[in-house]
């Protein structure tokens, strides 16, 4: 049994979300990656691991996290300002998360109508992050979409 666990372990690490670009082999079980998944913590727990975070696991974090987990995200990073590269990416679009919900209630209907279905394209292929600016407009597009901005 646990051998078939290592063996699906491996497989998801090693699993890339974005063709043609390889992810590091991870043995965080099956059960933890998916704990991770659905909490927004896909990042946190890759880097405890010391491995190297996936594109779409910054889409995760903000896909997913409550509001007092993206403020520590945000409280975390301003006193780092500035950022660059994903982190100055993830670190806006947290704050225009932020500023747009103003209830836990307008985070969670955020997320399930614009950011998991991006989501999902991303891990279906029909969305590519391959840089931050794919994040950025990607996520921005999907917000506006689901604010009926666009």
């Amino acid at each position: 049994m646990a051998r078939a666990e290592d063996d699906e372990s491996a497989a998801i690490g090693a699993t890339s979300v974005n063709q043609g670009q390889s992810q590091p082999r991870s043995d965080i079980s099956v059960v933890q990656m998916a704990e991770a998944l659905v909490q927004g913590e896909v990042l946190i727990a890759l880097q405890e691991r010391g491995e190297a975070a996936p594109p779409w696991g910054y889409l995760n974090l903000i896909a997913h996290s409550d509001r007092t987990a993206l403020r520590r995200v945000r409280d975390f990073n301003q006193s780092r300002r500035p950022l660059s590269g994903w982190g100055s990416v993830v670190f806006d679009l947290i704050v225009d998360i932020l500023n747009s919900t103003t209830t836990e209630d307008d985070l969670r209907a955020l997320q399930r109508g614009a950011l998991v279905p991006l989501e999902l394209r991303v891990w279906g292929h029909d969305e590519r992050l391959n840089t931050p600016q794919d994040l950025d407009i990607s996520v921005r597009a999907a917000m506006y979409r689901y604010m009926g901005q666009l």
